[in-house]
């Protein structure tokens, strides 16, 4: 099941600082797309696609790093199981 979690640059520039590059919520971190930039201005949000599993190991990160990412990350699990 796909489950569509979007983070604010501070919050992924947090989370990615703390995952371990051999880690699925590294990997899936890095293939983030931006979403609400322009040309001359940065992204506004960033729009990580991935399964449930990979889900919860960002939660996992973020509740130890991260705590405001952690409110959207659950939205996000809850919302991929409907």
């Amino acid at each position: 099941m796909r489950v569509d979690i979007q983070l604010k640059p501070e919050w992924y520039d947090c989370l990615l600082s703390h995952a371990a590059e051999e880690s699925s919520a590294y990997v899936v971190l890095e293939q983030a797309a931006q979403h609400g930039g322009h040309r001359d201005a940065p992204a506004t949000e960033l729009a990580v696609t991935c399964d449930h599993d990979d889900a919860f190991e960002l939660l996992k990160l973020a509740k130890g790093h991260c705590e405001p990412a952690v409110h959207e990350i659950k939205l996000a699990i809850l919302s991929g199981k409907l």
